[in-house]
């Protein structure tokens, strides 16, 4: 009675576990063919692969593998299903079928052997690979359209995942940097983006440090100088973003950086021409006014040399009014440059100015001055004064 009870045990057991079995070949998402391993002749096929491929149960059940056509780039013949046999495991991740209505599919085939009720059979599972590889060629297309933007875009771009280590670079940080994007990945961002304050040589804050502390946009502050790998130093403006996925989480930060150095000296120079156009203004002011007083001057001494008997005296009052005379023309000159205007040249002798210029120069001291001048000196065109 007991043996009896466990007979019908292990029947009941086995007759559930062929009813699971059956469940989940009807149920399967994968198309399944069931082989004998001798003849090589299909024994069961799963609703899946009847409604994936489009031809009916009767057109699978008791065929060869190789006689239907649909794997002839795998089991051709009847060697081939020899070696698959043989082999006990075979796997195909990209194999191209046509279904009974044409389309082409691309599919994985993976085939087992084991044994069933005492003798070999072949399970082949067909899984359809088409939208999993369209997918694929979408992301590597995306992937592709934003390789070529970046490398398009003129500022350095950078990104990091959210450790702060490298993931991209284009083209332009690459130049900036010098570093290349094989030679960048995975490191951290500091190691390839060294800045340092333009005055004080300090090292700056990683930008990057910032956006995943805070989570917020990041600028960097005025007078930053990135040092590049061969030692190279740019005065650059930059910016850094946090990248987020759907659930709104930071997963990176993007850096995007350019090179200000030449339009950092135009600024420079702009402000030193800004501070010399005021500083003629100042210039033209104090001109005028000392050539009014030089004018007063000059005709006091004027009228004094005219009333004057005395030679010496006359002498002296006419160097004066020469010395005053040359005065006029150097506040000539600060009105000149006031004004932006051209120096008033002409044609003159080099040696007498000079020796006009070198008296002008030493008036008031105790140094004097020894000329050795050739007397064939070609004249050139001057502002004598």
């Amino acid at each position: 009675m007991d043996n009896q009870t466990g007979a019908d045990k292990a029947h009941e057991a086995l007759r559930s576990s062929e009813l699971t079995y059956r469940r989940l070949f009807e149920a399967a998402r994968d198309g399944i063919i069931i082989l004998d391993a001798e003849s090589g002749q299909i024994v069961n096929v799963n609703p899946f692969l009847v409604e994936l491929l489009g031809y009916s149960y009767d057109q699978f059940i008791r065929k060869a593998i190789w006689d239907i056509g649909f794997f002839k780039d795998v089991i051709a013949n009847r060697s081939n299903f020899e070696e698959l046999k043989a082999r006990q495991y075979l796997r195909y991740e990209d194999l191209p079928l046509e279904t009974a209505d044409g389309r082409k599919i691309d599919v994985e085939f993976v085939s087992n052997v084991y044994k069933e009720d005492g003798h070999d059979v072949i399970q082949c599972n067909i899984r359809d690979m088409t939208e999993r590889k369209r997918a694929a060629n979408l992301i590597a297309a995306e992937r592709e359209r934003l390789a070529v933007t970046l490398r398009s875009i003129g500022d350095g771009v950078i990104t990091t995942d959210n450790n702060g280590n490298i993931d991209i670079i284009n083209d332009a940080a690459e130049e900036l940097c010098g570093w290349t994007q094989a030679g960048a990945k995975g490191k951290p961002l500091s190691t390839v983006f060294k800045i340092i304050h333009e005055n004080t040589r300090e090292p700056l804050e990683n930008p990057v440090d910032q956006v995943l502390a805070t989570g917020k946009i990041s600028e960097l502050g005025n007078h930053t100088i990135m040092i590049a790998k061969d030692g190279t130093e740019r005065i650059i403006a930059d910016s850094a973003a946090p990248i987020k996925n759907k659930l709104n989480e930071i997963i990176g930060v993007v850096l995007v950086f350019r090179d200000i150095t030449e339009k950092q000296k135009l600024l420079d120079a702009l402000q030193r021409s800004q501070k010399l156009e005021s500083l003629g203004i100042l210039a033209g002011g104090i001109a005028h006014d000392f050539n009014n007083l030089m004018g007063g001057v000059f005709g006091y001494i004027d009228l004094a040399r005219e009333n004057t008997n005395e030679e010496k005296t006359s002498q002296y009052l006419s160097k004066a009014i020469t010395t005053i005379d040359r005065a006029r023309g150097l506040t000539h000159q600060l009105l000149t440059f006031a004004k932006g205007g051209a120096p008033i040249q002409k044609l003159s002798s080099l040696i007498p100015l000079i020796h006009e210029t070198a008296q002008f120069a030493l008036s008031g001291s105790n140094v004097s001055c020894v000329y050795n001048l050739k007397e064939n000196l070609w004249p050139c065109i001057v502002d004598e004064n």
